[in-house]
């Protein structure tokens, strides 16, 4: 999953002794001491590696603690690893600044050696997080995987684009260049959608240039890379990028605009993530969106209304009561500012039944009822 320039609208938190006690996954033996202990302690551990799980205090983080890590086969798989949970405070914030964390939830897989192996950034559902813990045991698609297959076929730009994508995840912007600069060499023109993708995150770290203020963004040639893409993947990638610009500069009217244009060329294995977090936004800013357009909010509804069937669908492959209970609720938000009262507190009902351990859920509904949005 790529790491937008968008993730950094969350704001960067930095999170090398841990706190443990608020995890609540259960069966799951947390790490309680200092993380390089923690390194020198993985190896003798099956998998020989650390699983450091970033977090804060938040729903999503919540739920892949109560959802996805509290499922017993995954704390079953757990065991192989060193497990160590890092949060946005004063005791984690030596570990954050090590990996460069700015977005969470986010779980690196670490050596021995304390360098990543692997990297799986936001909500992971029980059933996928079970086969990319399995994948990285394995040794499969990691990134030192990647890299000695990319060595054996330097002309493979989809795995390069995989490759790309984790060091982004990572913030390692430096790394990921060397490898688009390589995959630009296979296919000079950008016509495959891979490299037209990793061209497009070059002029991006262009644009969205450290120490500049959004207001001086030069976004002229993000603009005319986007007027020549032909794959609908860039399209919504480079509209997504226009709208993170515009949101930066507090022009949301424009960026609402290019948010929908990235809409309608979004691919589907994006849908769940890009429209959770639009409608995130959405709801976190619904009186500054209904101020300046009202027909934002409008949209947001029809976004959201999407991202929860697609939501629902992936249930029948990952069933995930917790995440589907949060995706309700997210909906039930969106419903709310819309002037759809009934039909969210209904929701609510709904996502409660799913998820009736969930007491977040029930606090939002007792704020909904009283009146509060």
């Amino acid at each position: 999953m790529p790491r937008h320039v968008s993730a950094y609208l969350f704001g960067a938190f930095c999170a090398t002794v841990l706190q443990t006690t608020p995890l609540s996954a259960q069966d799951v033996a947390w790490w309680g001491k200092e993380f390089d202990a923690a390194l020198t302690a993985a190896k003798d551990k099956p998998s020989e590696m650390v699983l450091l799980y970033c977090w804060e205090d938040s729903d999503t983080c919540s739920a892949m603690f109560s959802g996805t890590m509290s499922d017993k086969k995954v704390a079953t798989k757990l065991g192989d690893f060193i497990c160590m949970g890092a949060k946005n405070d004063d005791a984690g914030r030596a570990v954050w600044e090590r990996y460069k964390v700015n977005s969470v939830p986010i779980v690196l897989f670490i050596n021995p050696q304390g360098a990543v192996v692997d990297v799986l950034p936001g909500y992971v559902t029980t059933e996928q997080f079970l086969l990319d813990l399995g994948r990285v045991q394995a040794g499969q698609g990691t990134i030192p995987a990647l890299r000695e297959h990319l060595a054996a076929k330097p002309k493979d730009v989809k795995s390069a684009q995989v490759l790309v994508q984790k060091l982004r995840a990572l913030q390692d912007i430096l790394g990921s260049h060397e490898v688009i600069d390589a995959m630009i060499k296979v296919d000079p023109k950008g016509k495959s959608e891979a490299v037209a993708e990793g061209m497009l995150w070059k002029i991006s770290d262009e644009t969205f240039v450290a120490g500049v203020a959004p207001k001086d963004y030069d976004l002229s040639k993000l603009r005319v890379f986007l007027k020549t893409a032909r794959h609908k993947r860039i399209k919504f990638l480079g509209n997504d990028q226009l709208a993170t610009a515009h949101y930066l500069r507090q022009d949301l009217k424009a960026s609402a605009s290019y948010a929908m244009k990235a809409w309608k060329n979004i691919p589907d294995d994006q849908v769940i993530e890009w429209g959770q977090r639009m409608c995130g936004i959405a709801y976190r800013r619904w009186k500054d969106f209904d101020k300046s357009n009202k027909a934002t909010l409008k949209n947001a509804l029809t976004i959201s209304k999407k991202t929860l069937a697609a939501v629902q669908k992936l249930q029948k492959k990952q069933p995930d009561k917790v995440f589907l209970g949060n995706a309700m609720f997210l909906h039930a938000a969106i419903l709310l500012v819309n002037k759809k009262r009934k039909n969210a507190l209904d929701l609510m009902d709904k996502a409660i039944k799913t998820d009736p351990n969930n007491e977040n859920l029930k606090t939002w509904k007792k704020r909904w009822v009283s009146g509060e949005k």
